[in-house]
């Protein structure tokens, strides 16, 4: 492989980190204001936007 195509490999995944790590943060902040009392923080959409297989009988969210 010679170094553009290095680099350009480099260069995605390393975007890839950066948005796990985003991601990350958004998770770590709900879980936050979930535990100070803010309810449920992640909603059912983000769920099956991650995992579209579930939460398809699930008819109210706490």
């Amino acid at each position: 492989m010679d170094g553009i195509g290095l680099s350009s490999l480099i260069s995605a995944q390393l975007a890839n980190i950066q948005s796990i790590q985003a991601a990350i943060a958004v998770t770590a902040q709900n879980i936050a204001s979930g535990a100070a009392g803010g309810g449920s923080s992640i909603s059912l959409d983000t769920v099956q936007a991650a995992h579209p297989h579930k939460g398809k009988n699930v008819d109210t969210v706490a």
